[in-house]
């Protein structure tokens, strides 16, 4: 007799199926939905309320609730989702999703035309909890830290720039195939009305990348006749960055201000800079405007530490920490390979009693005029009579190609009272202690929304839409901080 077959229980998939769902216990008490919905409920959302037009006792179709579609955006970014569609297809089967929406189901083109729709209805409601933190004593402004961090562009692809003239000759290609459409819908009515929009609005972006080419021209400085500027056709705005990988990419630059007490996120905006040179002092403006003060201690890196940045810091009364870059103006210019050996820059002697330099054939250089940068720094220049270099044995040696309009010059970096106040100040043991937190505090708001939101690329094009993402995915951390804080009884006070 054959051993016999174990019984095991059988799987039915082709049976149809009933179940009473108690939609409460889907997710337990303490679930950041809740709290989300919790918080929500306590906030002024008025603003996402204005656009509707159906009234309770009046004609119209009955619109989702923005609370819940606040909530589902901002659960969303937390699990890492910040694809509408994937949203769309996870209120069907995730618990909390399920909750928060009683089972109903939302369509992933409300869900992405609310995200953009209501940039300053979502302004007003980060500013509300961002009250909310400063009341609760979460925030304090008195240490704040500014850092940036590159982000990739939806839709620019580095094979996408393209040169002035490349541009032009697609725009004039794009207007051709817009009238083309135009004739053929007056033959065909509506049926090539999505065709003509899709058209019409590759042409208004062209348009817009050639705007954004004369706007990189017009920030060039030097060489403009050889500079070849490239912009993308798909997302003009976008900039080509390195980014943390090592590589380039077109990217955005957002800056973050986070709050030392407990890491929170004070403001976030959106920049296409592709340093933080001219980063500080909007950031300072974004302060002052959200908190209605300046924080009492910054923290920055030496991308931003520049003349500009930290002459604006000290007009603003902040005690600004950071390390100097040692960015200099070369006295030396471009006539260092014609001089000869024994008359460079170095070989003359400054005599800052009489605010005079000595040449090596023992002459004066007096102060002749300063020149300022744009970013605040400037050089004090002296320079020769030219009679007196004129009749200087040395003259072949130490003037080759000189102009002839005057002697030799010789320049030095001036000094600005806000900056040398703070070197002095970041000299000091104290301050570089300070100064060491910077890392810690700084760059976990950007490593979060990076990893557990997967934000390493928007899900929106264009600068004016990325940065309401980049709004949506702060008010999320700040949110889920409130949470794991366990502060929440502290809102019905505020």
């Amino acid at each position: 007799m054959g051993e016999q077959e174990r019984r095991c229980i059988e799987i039915d998939r082709r049976q149809l199926v009933m179940r009473t769902i108690d939609i409460e216990t889907l997710i337990d008490n303490d679930h950041p939905a809740r709290t989300l919905w919790q918080i929500t409920g306590e906030l002024d959302l008025s603003p996402f309320y204005a656009p509707i037009k159906s009234l309770a006792d009046g004609p119209g179709r009955s619109r989702f609730d923005p609370r819940l579609l606040i909530c589902v955006w901002l659960y969303g970014y937390s699990r890492g989702i910040g694809s509408a569609r994937e949203l769309a297809r996870q209120i069907e089967i995730d618990p909390a999703l399920q909750w928060l929406t009683g089972l109903d189901s939302i369509n992933h083109h409300t869900l992405s035309d609310f995200r953009v729709d209501h940039k300053q209805a979502l302004d007003q409601l980060f500013a509300q909890v961002l009250g909310v933190l400063l009341h609760a004593g979460l925030m304090t402004l008195e240490r704040v830290t500014q850092d940036g961090t590159k982000i990739r562009a939806a839709r620019a692809a580095m094979g996408t720039f393209r040169t002035d003239a490349q541009i032009r000759k697609d725009v004039e290609l794009a207007r051709q195939h817009v009238a083309a459409l135009d004739s053929e819908q007056e033959s065909v009515g509506r049926q090539a009305g999505a065709r003509i929009r899709a058209a019409r609005e590759r042409t208004d972006r062209l348009e817009r990348a050639l705007e954004e080419i004369e706007t990189l021209r017009a920030s060039k400085k030097k060489d403009r006749k050889r500079f070849m500027p490239k912009v993308s056709e798909t997302e003009p705005e976008a900039r080509v960055m390195r980014n943390n990988e090592g590589g380039f990419a077109a990217s955005y630059n957002a800056q973050i201000s986070t709050d030392a007490e407990h890491g929170l996120i004070v403001c976030a905006a959106l920049s296409n800079d592709v340093n933080d040179s001219q980063q500080l002092k909007p950031a300072i403006e974004r302060l002052q405007a959200a908190c209605g003060r300046t924080p009492k201690q910054m923290l920055a890196d030496g991308d931003f530490t520049t003349n500009a940045s930290v002459t604006a810091a000290a007009q603003a009364g902040i005690d600004l920490y950071g390390s100097w870059s040692g960015r200099q103006y070369n006295p030396a210019g471009g006539q260092k390979a014609l001089v000869a050996a024994g008359f460079q820059h170095q070989d003359f002697h400054y005599d800052a009693e009489r605010d005079v330099y000595v040449c090596p054939a023992n002459k004066l250089l007096t102060h002749t005029r300063n020149i300022r940068h744009s970013n605040g720094a400037f050089q004090i220049v002296y320079r020769s009579p030219m009679q007196q270099c004129r009749a200087c044995p040395a003259h072949g040696q130490c003037c080759p190609g000189w102009p002839k309009r005057g002697g030799r010059q010789v320049s030095r970096q001036g000094v600005l009272p806000a900056v040398a106040a703070f070197q002095a100040k970041m000299s000091t043991r104290e301050a570089q202690l300070i100064y060491r937190q910077r890392s810690r505090i700084a760059e976990f708001p950007h490593a979060w929304p990076k990893e557990k939101f997967r934000l390493r690329r928007f899900h929106v094009s264009g600068i004016a839409k990325a940065g309401i993402e980049l709004t949506w995915a702060a008010l999320t951390f700040n949110l889920l901080a409130l949470h794991r804080l366990h502060r929440r009884p502290l809102l019905a006070a505020a």
